[in-house]
């Protein structure tokens, strides 16, 4: 398996995920991808996310209650799909992908 970050995703005050809106969140939560593919067919074996604070040039982990706030509003969105997102002891999101 092959793994990368893939991308980064900025959560602002007033940004909608999953329907609701981000109400409360002093700071801005960004977010890392860490993605694992199948060799030869790109499909996706696992994805690993990480909220983080970006705050003087330096990324940060998020603090657990934003941890979790983003886990929420991420399952919320994955819901529709059956996959379901659960926070990890080490701090980071994991996607458990719904049936195919």
């Amino acid at each position: 398996m092959r793994t990368g970050i893939e991308c980064r995703q900025r959560l602002e005050p007033g940004d909608h995920v999953g329907g609701k809106r981000a109400v409360g969140r002093a700071q801005v939560v960004e977010q890392l991808y860490f993605a694992s593919l199948q060799p030869g067919t790109g499909t996706l074996a696992g994805l690993r996310m990480a909220p983080v604070r970006a705050r003087k040039l330096r990324l940060r982990r998020a603090p657990e209650p934003d941890a979790q706030w983003l886990r929420a509003a991420l399952e919320r969105a994955s819901r529709r799909f059956g996959s379901r997102v659960d926070l990890q002891p080490d701090g980071l999101l994991a996607l458990r992908p719904g049936a195919s």
